[in-house]
Order: C-alpha cells, then sequence, then structure tokens
C-alpha cells in the first residue's frame, strides 16, 4: 500500500469514519471488535486485512453491478463474466481508471482527480478570479491615493 492510500484509508476510518456501501450505497463503518468494515444497513463485510491488502471495488462495465460478492469470483482473477448480464470484466490493475469530480469523465490514471478539460476550466475561472481581485486592488489603491491621501497626513506613508 503506497504512502498516500495509507493516509487516504487513515482518514476515511479515524476522522470520516465510513465509507459508501458498493452492495446497497448505504454507509459501512469500521467494527473495531471484528477489525471489519461492515455495511449497516445490509451487513455486507470487508475484512480489514483485505482491505489493505491491494483491495478493489470491482463493477461491471456493462450493467455496474458490483461483482466481488458475485459466487465464484475471484478478485486475483484477470477478467470475470458478470452473472448477471454476461459482460467479460477485465479485472487486472491495469484497468482501474479514475474519475473526474467534476464532469464525471473516466480518466486513465486511478490516482486522477480532475481531468484536462475541467482543469482548463478550473485554470480560466482562477485566472478571471485573480484578474477581478488585482482590479479591486487598483481601484482601492487609486481611491485612497486621490481622497487626502487615504487618509494620511504624512505622504512618505504612501510611497
Amino acid at each position: 500500500m503506497k504512502v498516500c492510500d495509507k493516509i487516504t484509508y487513515t482518514y476515511i476510518k479515524r476522522i470520516k469514519k465510513w465509507m459508501e456501501c458498493p452492495v446497497c450505497h448505504q454507509k459501512m463503518t469500521f467494527k473495531k471488535k471484528e477489525k471489519s468494515w461492515t455495511c449497516d444497513s445490509c451487513f455486507y463485510c470487508i475484512p480489514e486485512a483485505d482491505f489493505l491488502d491491494d483491495f478493489v471495488f470491482w463493477f461491471c462495465d456493462g450493467c455496474g453491478e458490483y461483482l466481488n460478492i458475485q459466487a465464484g469470483f475471484d478478485r486475483n482473477g484477470k477478467e470475470w463474466t458478470c452473472t448477471k448480464c454476461g459482460f467479460k470484466n477485465d479485472t487486472t490493475f491495469s484497468n482501474i481508471k479514475g474519475e473526474c469530480k467534476d464532469c464525471g469523465k473516466i480518466i486513465d490514471n486511478p490516482d486522477a482527480t480532475i481531468c484536462s478539460d475541467c482543469k482548463t476550466i478550473r485554470m480560466k475561472k482562477a485566472q478571471r478570479a485573480m484578474e477581478t481581485a488585482a482590479e479591486i486592488c487598483y481601484s482601492l489603491a487609486d481611491s485612497l491615493n486621490g481622497s487626502n491621501n487615504g487618509g494620511c497626513e504624512d505622504d512618505r506613508w504612501l510611497d
């Protein structure tokens, strides 16, 4: 497990204290006594040892069904045919993708959180915000310089 993943896991376990259940989409909380993540609604359970051992939540690319709970699913296998729709899924680590937080677009880099299009949009918004802030600063400076030196008796404070 990478350092970044450990930090994320620690945040989920100790600060946020819950995550979404892949089966019923309700809250899963960590049960210290059982050392596992357990859904408060459907009682689906993931032992912490499995979770820390490169656990992946696999979903069918055809129908979106959660694959890990399908009878016979091998989380170390290279492919799995969904028992619900029959779609043949690639279940190798090279198939893990990221998702853009802004638009939901699938990203090839699993560690990425924003696509290049949304990053460009964010940069343009940030640039406009900085330009607006600069205009406000210039306007404020002009008004202070133009009205009795901004209330200062001594001009040396304006240099």
